[in-house]
């Protein structure tokens, strides 16, 4: 059977960005995330006239992995371990939650070589990351969107392609960076010219900021409170099935609303040198059942 990946909303944002710490110590850019919304909605409407859609081989059954904060430096072993652990396990993609390298630019230049040579070995490796605050300090959005070119963007996996029971699953891709998912991201999502979640069998969020906080003294910058809860009652609205977080490096597990909400420990080998199970993967059945689970790395 088939499953075509499609829709994708690849967004594109050239921003110079600066550092500078707030009051809890957390670097975050003077890039806006309404700045970087804009230009993927433009972006967005240039890529989509080129027709290009991205399709893999699959069944009526798929899993994806899940990785965050990776922080990489000059050290890939843990991307490639990432990336291996999905291939043997023919994951239909791999998505990381933010937060990729350090923003230095020959940590993303070794990164893009690793995700190119990927792609190169294996002809359906597909990766989409989404963006964190580290991700935009430093000039590194410049680096960053030279590589990916996306912010806020969806695609969709389509199960049974062409058959009575064809059916699709929506990925949505979410911009945290700046610890906002900022007034026109919101708006955007008020109007539904995002997406329309409802036509849609499963639907995963993924973003950077945490929404809960796993340690009641973490040291990590939250989203504002109303916007917290638009989100949290958009999520609900959606009936989505799992909110994926990262940025604050501490594995949380809970449901709210009736929504699962996994915030992953850091990939970063400097936070964790340890083995740990620090991916989550998950399968969702023919059935349209969703299982998930978390996943081992040295």
């Amino acid at each position: 059977m088939k499953t075509k990946i499609i829709s994708i909303l690849l967004i594109a944002i050239a921003a110079m960005a600066c550092d500078k710490v707030d009051p809890t110590g957390v670097l975050i850019a003077h890039t806006s995330v309404d700045d970087r919304v804009k230009q993927s909605v433009v972006y967005y409407h240039d890529w989509d006239k080129t027709g290009n859609d991205i399709s893999v081989a699959g069944s009526d059954e798929y899993s994806f992995l899940v990785g965050a904060d990776s922080h990489t430096r000059n050290d890939l072993t843990r991307l490639v371990e990432f990336f291996d652990v999905a291939i043997a396990n023919k994951d239909l993609f791999t998505a990381h939650l933010g937060d990729l390298a350090e923003t230095q630019p020959e940590y993303y230049v070794a990164v893009q070589d690793l995700i190119e040579g990927y792609k190169s070995a294996n002809k359906d490796f597909l990766f989409f990351p989404v963006v964190g605050n580290h991700d935009v300090t430093r000039n590194g959005w410049a680096l960053f969107s030279k590589i990916f070119g996306s912010s806020t963007y969806t695609f969709d996996v389509i199960v049974n392609e062409g058959k009575p029971n064809e059916t699709k699953d929506l990925m949505i891709f979410l911009d945290s960076a700046n610890g906002t998912f900022g007034e026109y991201q919101i708006e955007l999502i008020e109007l539904g010219l995002l997406f329309n979640p409802d036509k849609y069998r499963n639907v995963f969020v993924f973003s950077h900021t945490n929404i809960f906080r796993p340690r009641t003294n973490a040291f990590s910058a939250t989203l504002p409170r109303e916007e917290l809860y638009y989100m949290l009652k958009k999520f609900h609205d959606w009936k989505a099935n799992i909110v994926f977080c990262g940025h604050i490096h501490k594995w949380d597990d809970r449901v709210y609303g009736g929504v699962q909400y996994l915030t992953l420990d850091a990939l970063s080998n400097d936070n964790n040198p340890n083995p740990g199970e620090y991916l989550v993967r998950v399968t969702c059945k023919g059935d349209g059942n969703v299982k998930w689970e978390r996943v081992t790395i040295k």
